[in-house]
């Protein structure tokens, strides 16, 4: 396919992308604000812009792990919307839909229209409203969400041959760079993968993939530069974006998690699972294929499309079936391995590539890396599969369409049945019984029932309270509280977790708690795990939580656990603590 030509819609593909709007439309008013964990990482997420909207300065008065230009451009939508829960999806929907988008386009150079619609309707059922802060509509990083909408949108147009297109592409990822800079390198190794070796004949040497990427660099490094003027060295690598190069040995134990090194034997045979499942369905598009030839492809499509249809319904519609499809992986858990040995196909020249061929297949592949062996979906999703998903799906279904000529509607139905069971799955998962809606004074949002009871009553105590002036500090991770009651945070940190704070950065913390002296300090029952220390003030931060105890007094508690229960035992609380002279006569622990 010649993958130079203007996009332009036919009738059936406008009809696909009609039905991906409507599958995307559907997902997110059943899941509507249900994306929001306050008590991991969407707090955070919601604080830093709204400090930085508030005039605090980002990485010098704020930490921050990640770039600076979704910050502040979450902040200037703060100023110009106002601070609510919905001001962030501003930006995070279209987003998500530029995303989407660009690989879809990616997808059409590669492998046509049906296939391009097919992957666009499979990652929208993935990715767009999965769990656990697993979602492009609201990712555990809105940084993650920026560097992969700029980066992909890039990709797609640096497809095209003008130097409009590779200029506006270098731009992108130069935003890309100064959001989440890895998935900036992901599209630019793409691009010049797809420059040297997406054509036939020898290895071309990608002068103008470098000239982009040298142009996105520059502009990147002087976004960085302002971002970063004047704050000193120490403090960027302690608590700012130059941790990164030298990870805490506790944030090493969640990526060897989330990649499926930390328990490589279950994670490979869950992945053999899925490649099975994979092999599965492409012999069933096979045989679906062969029968067409005895009995016409109208006849064969209908019998293939009921099969699926009835496979889906069983698994979703009935006791057993659920438990079934819950104990398996999902067909696409393979994926990442599998784009790896489709990128050595294209290597061998078994299929003429050209750019866009190589570079779908190489984003694809390195844009999964961090889940190559834990690419988890379905009833549940970790966080980093949402951002791996969109360029995952996209690269898998153009191979299919590409290694599997002329079975391209056996092939569409197989897609739209998996598109079905993951929209079936999370319709399931989402029943709204399992979800009370906690209003507070910058919108609503849908909690389990434990959370939101626990943080209405706090957020009813310490409205009722609370004087003008008063500040809050929420450990380890409770800032809901500070953007929903407009009480400011006098810590730079809106997070902590084991690995945030050493030695030195813990004593800083504890001596501007001790200055700032907050009205209200709020301690949740989050347990940290997969970091290894699991609760905060016995596992780790315990000069800090001391520090605490000896300047505030326990005046509420909201939720089941008992006033003695540490973070990670029993019940979800929230324990709000006074500062020891400004508590008044009511009983010291009050119990809601």
């Amino acid at each position: 396919m010649d993958g130079r030509r203007r996009l332009t819609l036919r009738p059936n593909e406008a009809a696909g992308v009609a039905a991906i709007a409507l599958l995307g439309a559907g997902l997110l008013a059943r899941t509507w604000m249900t994306w929001v964990n306050p008590t991991v990482d969407s707090s955070r997420e919601l604080m830093i812009p709204a400090r930085v909207a508030l005039g605090e300065r980002l990485y010098l008065d704020v930490v921050a792990h990640y770039g600076p230009v979704p910050v502040w451009l979450h902040a200037a939508a703060d100023r110009l919307f106002g601070l609510h829960l919905s001001t962030p999806l501003a930006l995070l929907l279209p987003l998500a839909a530029i995303t989407i988008f660009s690989f879809h386009v990616l997808v059409r150079r590669v492998a046509g229209p049906l296939a391009a619609c097919c992957a666009s309707l499979l990652a929208t059922a993935v990715a767009l409203v999965a769990p656990n802060g697993g979602a492009l509509v609201f990712p555990y990083s809105f940084s993650a969400a920026h560097g992969l909408a700029f980066s992909s949108l890039a990709l797609a147009l640096f497809q095209r041959p003008s130097r409009a297109a590779a200029a506006a592409a270098a731009g992108l990822w130069g935003l890309a760079l100064a959001s989440k800079p890895e998935l900036a390198l992901v599209g630019l190794t793409a691009a010049l993968a797809g420059e040297a070796f997406g054509s036939p004949g020898p290895w071309r040497f990608p002068r103008r993939a470098l000239v982009t990427a040298i142009a996105a660099g520059a502009c990147g490094l002087g976004i960085w530069g302002v971002a970063l003027r004047g704050i000193p060295l120490r403090s960027l690598v302690l608590e700012g974006p130059l941790v990164l190069f030298h990870l805490p040995r506790e944030w090493r134990g969640v990526y060897e998690i989330v990649s499926g090194l930390g328990d490589p034997s279950r994670a490979i045979a869950a992945t053999a699972t899925g490649a099975f499942l994979a092999l599965l369905l492409l012999a069933a598009v096979q045989a679906g294929a062969g029968f067409s030839r005895r009995a016409g492809t109208g006849t064969a499509l209908s019998a293939f499309g009921g099969v699926a249809a009835l496979v889906v319904a069983g698994l979703l519609a009935t006791d057993s079936g659920r438990v079934l499809d819950q104990a398996l992986p999902p067909a696409l858990r393979a994926a990442p391995l599998a784009l790896a040995g489709i990128v050595a196909l294209l290597a061998a020249r078994r299929i003429a590539p050209s750019p866009a061929h190589v570079a779908l297949a190489v984003a694809g592949s390195l844009g999964a890396v961090r889940v190559a062996l834990n690419f988890t979906y379905g009833w549940s999703a970790t966080p980093y599969a949402a951002l791996a998903a969109p360029g995952l799906v996209a690269a898998a279904v153009a191979a299919a369409f590409v290694l599997l000529p002329g079975r391209g509607p056996f092939l569409a139905a197989s897609f739209v049945s998996l598109a079905a069971l993951q929209a079936g799955r999370i319709v399931l998962a989402t029943d709204p019984s399992t979800y009370v809606t906690l209003e507070t004074p910058r919108g609503a949002l849908r909690l389990g029932s434990d959370r939101a009871e626990a943080f209405g009553g706090a957020m009813s105590w310490i409205s009722a309270r609370a004087r003008p002036g008063d500040t809050l500090a929420a450990f380890p991770e409770a800032g809901l509280l500070n953007f929903a009651l407009g009480l400011p945070n006098p810590l730079r940190q809106d997070q902590i977790l084991p690995g945030h704070l050493d030695a030195a950065a813990e004593e800083a913390t504890m001596a501007r708690l001790r200055e700032r002296r907050p009205r209200f300090v709020v301690l949740a029952n989050q347990p940290s795990a997969a970091f290894g220390p699991e609760s905060f003030g016995r596992d780790y931060a315990t000069s800090l939580w001391a520090a605490v105890l000896d300047g505030w007094r326990l005046a509420a508690t909201f939720g089941a656990a008992w006033p003695a229960d540490p973070v990670g035992s029993g019940p979800f609380f929230i324990r709000v603590y006074e500062r020891n002279d400004d508590s008044r006569e009511a009983p010291p622990a009050a119990r809601k």
